[in-house]
């Protein structure tokens, strides 16, 4: 039997070796889990650090794009009241310079005869009416023309003072 034991004892004897080969690679591979484990909890918590500097920079984008959208708005409104303004100014004046030219048109034909010699104008009273009625036309359909403006010929046939102050009445449109 001492053979038995003997042979009994080599093979657990060669288990044992093969056992702490074992333990010595497993160890080996533990140490590297463990670095490995460190590297990566540096590792996550450089992104846990990145991510809330992303969520902080994400929250000020957004309260700058809000900031940068109430402004935009203001200034949308007021832009929007100063065309309203603008229309408004626009439609007096239009009237007013259609009223001022109605009136030189009568002035005109008040003071035609006495220039003429005595001579009636009926006709040129229609030809002052018709320049105020065409300008009136074109202001409420927005546009500017010729007719609108009244011919050349109206103003060289009128006196020097009447011409000038067609001519001015006419530049400001």
């Amino acid at each position: 039997m001492t053979g038995f034991a003997i042979a009994l004892d080599v093979v657990v004897a060669l288990l044992l070796a093969a056992t702490i080969v074992y333990a010595s690679v497993l160890n080996r591979k533990l140490a590297t889990l463990r670095n490995t484990k460190q590297e990566m909890e540096a590792l996550v918590n450089r992104l846990v650090e990145s991510t809330g500097k992303a969520e902080g920079a994400l929250a000020e984008l957004k309260a700058a794009a809000n900031e940068s959208g109430q402004r935009l708005e203001t200034q949308v409104m007021q832009a929007r009241e100063l065309s309203d303004d603008m229309n408004f100014l626009v439609e007096k004046a239009t009237s007013l310079a259609d009223r001022l030219e109605g009136q030189i048109g009568q002035a005109r034909t008040a003071t035609r005869p006495a220039n003429e010699g005595g001579q009636t104008a009926k006709k040129p009273a229609k030809k002052a009416s018709e320049p105020a009625a065409a300008s009136r036309k074109q202001a409420a359909s927005g546009g500017s023309s010729v007719a609108a403006r009244g011919s050349r010929g109206d103003i060289e046939d009128e006196p020097p003072a009447n011409a000038s102050l067609l001519r001015a009445l006419r530049g400001v449109r």
